[in-house]
């Protein structure tokens, strides 16, 4: 599971790559010196955690360049005269904050890159209705932070199978906390329906949670906490599908989505599936396409509701069946990466308990319900003319980017699933931990 970093080539030398050609795309908004501080702050967050950490799993290598293309396409998206210096510099620490988390295997590093990932946050938006749900974001995500800090010191120090006990339960907390995951959920609806987009996917979309667990919990928990986790997603998984539903606000239907999809992300890799990282990297590219896609949206047209028929298709075809698409991806359709990714894991788990496959297939049948009614909803109905409606040359390189990644998954998925499955590893348990759902779920 776990490699040498110079056999991988160094795995952090493609994200430092994308991180230049960012801050190149933004020159006109920064002067050259802010420029300069934005590249420096995050290669030598980069550098740091190459140094200092002499070894790096094989999952954090596949992940990674994924991550850092998200984070590409939401500078790609966002429009130039909402960045300041401040903002940008913000953004970009802390997507490598983020990556040095996954690249770590230090545990003092990977608590303050963990803490640091949540920079973003600290830019407050002009909107006065935002600070409560910034508020409560950021004591959610703080209390994430504290959890993981005395999970990881306990792990460290315990001498007893209660002292390993209570460090298990404390990175399990932390897990659910940034996740988004029932009872620890509500911040991320409300910081989707009113914070600045491009903070919110750059804390939301890498989804440090799902790589903490795979990476640090998964291997060592008990069957009895795989299976609480377990049970919480898809509690939590099922009650944001329904609430992501009956929501107005598109923002906030989104967030219910991105919340339901995070929980199942947390529930595949919960029931030890390597399958389970395959569906994780192609739900985590939909979501952010569809994200952005959504925020495209509203830059053209302002706040978006799901209360009557706005139209708009005519006026932007690629917009809206990158909207489509995205949407589908999340949830497996054919002929994209998130449907080779679900199949793989629908059927490993269904070979060992049908009932708990069919749970999951039941909740990705609800979001993809709600992936159609935000479509209809936003872009289908009567031509409507607006102007401004066409979309800029970077942003329509940062929707082929990423539906190029998930439709040469759909039609090549060997590739893609080969290379998520390899190096990650079914833990011992699993069986006995889908056998407990199975009963609850009777």
């Amino acid at each position: 599971m776990i490699n040498s970093a110079k056999s991988l080539g160094g795995p952090w030398i493609i994200p430092a790559v994308l991180q230049i050609f960012a801050a190149l795309m933004i020159k006109g908004v920064l002067p050259r010196r802010g420029i300069m501080l934005t590249l420096q702050a995050g290669l030598l967050v980069l550098l740091m955690a190459d140094v200092l950490t002499s070894q790096a799993s094989t999952t954090a290598a596949r992940w990674m360049p994924l991550t850092a293309l998200m984070w590409l396409a939401t500078f790609l998206v966002a429009p130039v005269t909402l960045y300041e210096s401040r903002r940008v510099f913000l953004l970009a620490f802390g997507q490598t904050a983020v990556l040095a988390f996954f690249y770590s295997q230090n545990a003092v590093i990977a608590c303050l890159a963990w803490g640091a990932s949540l920079l973003p946050l600290v830019a407050k938006s002009n909107n006065p209705e935002g600070a409560p749900a910034e508020r409560v974001a950021e004591l959610y995500l703080g209390f994430s932070t504290v959890a993981l800090a005395a999970g990881f010191f306990l792990l460290q120090n315990h001498s007893s199978e209660s002292g390993l006990t209570a460090a298990l339960v404390c990175l399990a907390v932390a897990v659910i906390t940034r996740q988004g995951v029932l009872p620890f959920h509500s911040w991320m609806p409300e910081i989707f329906r009113v914070g600045r987009f491009a903070p919110v996917l750059a804390v939301c979309a890498p989804q440090a949670g799902a790589f903490l667990f795979a990476e640090r919990l998964a291997p060592l928990a008990p069957p009895w906490l795989l299976k609480w986790i377990l049970g919480l997603c898809l509690a939590g998984a099922f009650l944001a599908s329904l609430l992501s539903l009956t929501q107005q606000n598109a923002r906030r239907s989104f967030g219910w989505f991105f919340a339901s999809q995070s929980s199942l992300v947390l529930a595949a890799l919960a029931t030890g599936g390597s399958e389970a990282v395959a569906f994780w990297f192609a739900s985590g590219l939909g979501l952010v396409g569809f994200g952005l896609c959504l925020w495209m949206a509203e830059l053209r047209r302002g706040s978006l509701d799901l209360r009557g028929f706005h139209g708009g298709w005519d006026q932007t075809p690629l917009l809206a069946a990158s909207f489509l698409i995205f949407g589908l991806a999340c949830v497996g359709f054919p002929g994209t990466f998130g449907f080779a990714a679900e199949e793989t894991l629908f059927e490993a788990i269904g070979q060992v308990h049908a009932l708990t496959s069919l749970a999951f297939v039941g909740i990705a049948a609800l979001n993809a319900v709600n992936v159609l009614r935000m479509y209809f909803h936003l872009f289908c109905g009567a031509k409507v003319r607006l102007p401004g409606m066409g979309l800029r040359l970077r942003e329509k390189l940062a929707l082929l980017l990423l539906a190029g990644v998930l439709l040469l998954g759909g039609f090549r998925p060997q590739w893609l699933v080969e290379s998520s499955l390899s190096g990650f590893h079914l833990p011992s348990h699993t069986e006995k931990t889908l056998g407990m759902v199975e009963k609850i779920l009777k």
